[in-house]
């Protein structure tokens, strides 16, 4: 049997940060582009920030988001 494999999303079909001036004063949905809040907490009890979790995306070619939860430790349910 042949398995399936989820969508997924391209970097390159992203928007850069360069695209629009940054907000990070409110939620993720705020931010305008990947990468344009660096600093932002998207972990709030391991405090990982969104650069670290783009930077393991992109250098590790990570594809999933179990992969991500595994390498930054990220959204793995910690209380």
């Amino acid at each position: 049997a042949m398995e399936l494999q989820p969508p997924t999303l391209e970097l390159a079909e992203l928007p850069t940060a360069a695209a629009a001036p940054a907000d990070c004063t409110g939620t993720c949905n705020t931010c305008p582009a990947v990468g344009s809040c660096p600093d932002r907490v998207v972990c709030k009890c391991l405090r990982v920030t969104e650069e670290v979790v783009i930077t393991a995306i992109t250098s590790l070619g990570l594809r999933t988001v179990k992969e991500v939860r595994t390498v930054t430790e990220a959204g793995t349910g910690c209380n």
